[in-house]
């Protein structure tokens, strides 16, 4: 076997090498193949890909691997991306390359696979290969044996030799390429006019039978939520202030055993230029980040204002404000970057540090010292704080008692005055709503739950809250129902004036569609469609949106024989004009044609893998253990 090497490595490097390791993910094929198979349930299995096991390891590695990737996008658009099936598919696309590979015979000599691992840039020292940082990277980051790293190196490479065999039929027209340049630099001059639905409102009071006919079409967007009404007691410490009594020193005691709680730590204000560098980035991203921040570094030190070069250069959100972080403690900034930063003094800079994030240059605007409070200075503070701890458990134990008596038989109201505490009510809410009077924020859904689940007496459980306890007891309920149309009258009467302020603006749009193409003047027809705006763009690209995606889309179907079209954007229409059509310039062909043919190239080589990959599929025997993946 090869057995190759091993060294001491920076921290720095482990993400790259994890990212280096893991396999190439493919996107381009649906799950619905993958769920064939006699849907045996049970064992530590995600998958079986024509008699190759795909272990819940390594999907939940693929699956981390791949959120990791997505972290700083929205939740709700991590959320459409479906990661969790994104990565199955991912894992069951590179079995089925590596068992074609295997069956077309395609191998990889040690020689070369000695290569590939000795020009890998993590293991190397001084630009060169070092035994030692093979070794120390295998033990220490991948926790894998060599003889197991270069199998799965040598698989790698076997399924990458496949897809380049594929990708080699791939073939690229003179008459492709140019279609493609006329494509993407041709641009069109477009004079558009806005059409709103609230200048197309119908005049006067909507008709009894237009309500009427709208509220018999739509009934059930009326109907309502069932609703209750809830008498409820808050029980809270401070009820129980005036029963509590510290013993002495009890306070100086907390404040001695807590001192630390009582120190406002050393803070400092800084800046910092960041150059983004992706976890997962190879060794030619990598270079090119590094290359950047030393070319600002070069900056800073030769006395360029640094608020001007965050401007300019960093890719922090903090750029707008010149880098400017603020203030911050130990522990609020990742390690690295804090360690830096809280070596420098006022008015210092850093040179170049690495994070998870990538390169950070950073400016230390001014620092103040950690200060300790004395036991005077936070005496009422320690003590109120206790009075609250020990209030809340008087809390809990009242509530606890009052709600057995009332579990007992007694009148819940009776029960609560008798206790001396006061009764309010919510008045009406659903189990939708967020809000409920009286309810503190952070118990309304403890609250909601507790009262909807209430048996036929009304009585609810006991809410526990951070600060208090809640008794409650539902006095009336209100069953889901479709309201008559006179409780609904201005509801129904808007929804109709907004139908027919739709269908206006639509009819409106399509006419001056129809006028435009007729040879009526552009302004003339705005004016009688009631435009609310009207504007011509400069020459855009396919590439371009002056407006949206579809305006740019709708524009390029425009020709001198069918000039004008309307965008549907439900209360607003907008309506496009073809004023000028440009031709790509074809003395620039020459120059773009390679970058072009290296583009459309790569896209039908993916194409052609995809084709591929799933007439393999349809082949194969997978099957995916779905009850085993449902609860990951």
């Amino acid at each position: 076997m090869l057995y190759l090497m091993r060294n001491k490595m920076k921290a720095v490097v482990m993400w790259f090498i994890i990212g280096a390791f893991l396999a190439t993910i493919f996107y381009a094929w649906g799950v619905g193949s993958a769920r064939r198979g006699d849907g045996k349930q049970g064992g530590n299995w995600v998958a079986h890909v024509a008699g190759d096991e795909i272990s819940a390891v390594e999907y939940e590695r693929e699956l981390q691997r791949m959120e990791e990737q997505f972290r700083d996008l929205p939740a709700e658009l991590v959320k459409s991306l479906n990661l969790k099936e994104k990565a199955l598919e991912g894992l069951i696309s590179q079995r089925l390359l590596l068992q074609q590979a295997r069956k077309m015979g395609v191998e990889i000599p040690d020689e070369e696979l000695a290569r590939s691992i000795q020009e890998l840039p993590y293991f190397q020292e001084n630009g060169a290969f070092s035994n030692r940082a093979y070794r120390t990277a295998l033990s220490q980051y991948f926790k894998m044996t060599p003889i197991a790293f270069e199998e799965r190196q040598r698989e790698g490479m076997q399924a990458r030799k496949l897809q380049d065999l594929i990708g080699d039929t791939a073939k690229i027209s003179e008459k492709e390429i140019h279609q493609a340049f006329v494509a993407r630099n041709e641009k069109v001059v477009v004079e558009y006019a806005l059409l709103r639905a609230d200048d197309h409102r119908p005049a006067g009071e909507v008709e009894e039978a237009a309500a009427q006919e709208y509220y018999e079409r739509h009934k059930e967007d009326f109907r309502t939520k069932e609703e209750i009404n809830v008498l409820y007691a808050y029980l809270t410490p401070q009820d129980f202030f005036d029963e509590i009594t510290l013993t002495e020193g009890e306070a100086e005691q907390v404040y001695k055993e807590n001192e630390s709680d009582y120190v406002q730590p050393e803070k400092i204000r800084a800046r910092h230029i960041l150059v983004r560098v992706p976890r997962d980035a190879d060794g030619e991203t990598l270079q090119a980040a590094r290359k950047k921040i030393e070319g600002i570094l070069e900056k800073v030190q030769a006395g360029e204002d640094f608020a001007e070069l965050a401007r300019l250069n960093s890719e922090d959100s903090s750029a707008s404000r010149g880098g400017d972080l603020g203030y911050f403690e130990p522990g609020q900034m990742v390690k690295a970057f804090e360690d830096a930063a809280f070596s420098l003094r006022p008015g210092e800079t850093s040179g170049i540090v690495r994070s998870k994030f990538g390169f950070h240059i950073i400016k230390v605007e001014d620092h103040k010292d950690a200060i300790e409070k004395s036991f005077d200075e936070v005496r009422s503070r320690i003590e109120g704080e206790l009075k609250f701890v020990e209030g809340l458990r008087h809390a809990r134990r009242k509530a606890m008692r009052l709600y057995a008596e009332i579990r007992k038989g007694k009148d819940f109201q009776d029960a609560i005055k008798e206790a001396g505490y006061s009764l309010r009510e919510t008045g009406y809410f659903s189990r939708a709503d967020n809000r409920i009077t009286g309810i503190p924020a952070d118990l309304v859904r403890a609250f909601n739950e507790e009262a909807f689940a209430a048996g036929a007496d009304g009585l609810g459980g006991v809410v526990k809250g951070d600060r208090g306890y809640l008794l409650l007891k539902v006095l009336k309920r209100k069953p889901p129902r479709i309201p008559i149309l006179e409780e609904v009258r201005a509801k129904v009467n808007k929804a109709v004036a907004d139908e027919v302020s739709r269908e206006n603006v639509r009819k409106a749009a399509e006419e001056m569609v129809q006028a435009l193409k007729e040879k009526m003047p552009f302004a003339e027809a705005a004016e009688k469609a009631k435009a609310a705006d009207m504007k011509i763009t400069e020459p855009f690209t396919r590439s371009e949106s002056p407006v949206s995606p579809d305006f740019t889309k709708i524009a390029f179907t425009l020709t001198a024989e069918n000039p004008a079209d309307r965008i549907d954007a439900g209360t607003e229409q907008y309506v496009l004009f073809l004023r000028k059509r440009l031709p790509a310039d074809e003395s620039s062909y020459a120059e773009a044609k390679e970058e072009i043919q290296r583009s459309l190239m790569e896209a039908k080589k993916k194409r052609l893998l995809s084709a591929w990959l799933n007439r393999v599929r349809k082949a194969a025997a997978v099957e995916v253990n779905q009850d085993l993946l449902d609860r990951i």
